[in-house]
C-alpha cells in the first residue's frame, strides 16, 4: 500500500560500465552463467560466481507491466491524496505548531508519503493511538538506522551522535496514502485528524 509502483519483489540494477556487465548477468543468474547458455555462447551452464535469484517471476512481472502501464494515473492519484492533506490539514497544524513536508522548488514530488512532526514523542504517541483507535492505520515510519541492533553491534554509533534524526524519528507520523483510497476514506482521516487536540 505504500510503494507507488510495486511488484512484490524485484528491482533493477544499473551499472555505469560495460566491464560490471558480465558479472553482474552471472551474478543475477543465482551465480550462473545461464544467460550465455541461452545465447549460445556455451554448449552448457554451471555455476561460476556468488549469485542469488533476483530474476522476476513472470507473474510479478505482469503486475509490474500493468502499474506502469497506469503510472501516470497512479502518480496523479497519489498527487491529489498528498495535496488534499497539504492544504486540509494547513490550519490545523499552524495551529498545534506541526510542521507539514516541504518540497524545494528545485525539487519534483513522488508523493510517496504524507507525513507530520508533531512537536515532541509523547504527543506523536498520544496522536497515534487517538488515530488507531478511529481505525486509521498511521505510523511512526522508520527507525534510525543507526540505533537499529545490527549498527549497534558492528559500530560505536551512538544516538547522541545522530540528535537531529533521533528527534525526527520520535515525532514524525506517516498518513495512510495509498492508489486506491477513496475520496470519502480521505475526507473521514482529515476531519479526524482536525479534531484532535493537542
Amino acid at each position: 500500500e505504500t510503494k507507488n509502483i510495486s511488484c512484490g519483489e524485484g528491482g533493477a540494477l544499473v551499472v555505469n560500465s560495460s566491464k560490471f556487465y558480465s558479472r553482474a548477468e552471472i551474478i543475477r543468474e543465482k551465480g550462473t552463467n545461464r544467460s550465455s547458455f541461452i545465447r549460445g555462447d556455451v554448449d552448457k551452464y554451471t555455476w561460476v560466481d556468488k549469485g542469488s535469484s533476483y530474476i522476476l517471476s513472470d507473474i510479478l512481472s505482469s503486475v509490474l507491466l500493468n502499474q506502469l502501464e497506469a503510472s501516470n494515473k497512479i502518480q496523479f492519484r497519489r498527487k491529489e491524496i498528498w495535496k488534499g492533506y497539504n492544504k486540509n490539514l494547513r490550519d490545523w497544524c499552524d495551529k498545534n505548531n506541526i510542521a507539514q513536508p516541504t518540497i524545494p522548488p528545485y525539487c519534483k514530488q513522488s508523493y510517496h508519503m504524507y507525513y507530520l512532526l508533531l512537536p515532541n514523542k509523547k504527543l506523536r504517541n498520544f496522536f497515534l493511538n487517538y488515530l488507531s483507535n478511529l481505525s486509521i492505520k498511521a505510523t511512526s515510519h522508520y527507525q534510525p538506522l543507526h540505533s537499529s541492533p545490527f549498527i549497534q553491534k558492528i559500530t560505536s554509533i551512538t544516538k547522541d551522535k545522530c540528535p537531529i534524526t533521533t528527534d525526527i524519528s520520535q515525532r514524525i507520523v506517516r498518513l495512510p496514502l495509498f492508489y486506491n483510497m477513496s475520496n470519502s476514506q480521505h475526507s473521514k482521516v482529515i476531519s479526524d485528524i482536525v479534531r484532535f487536540r493537542c
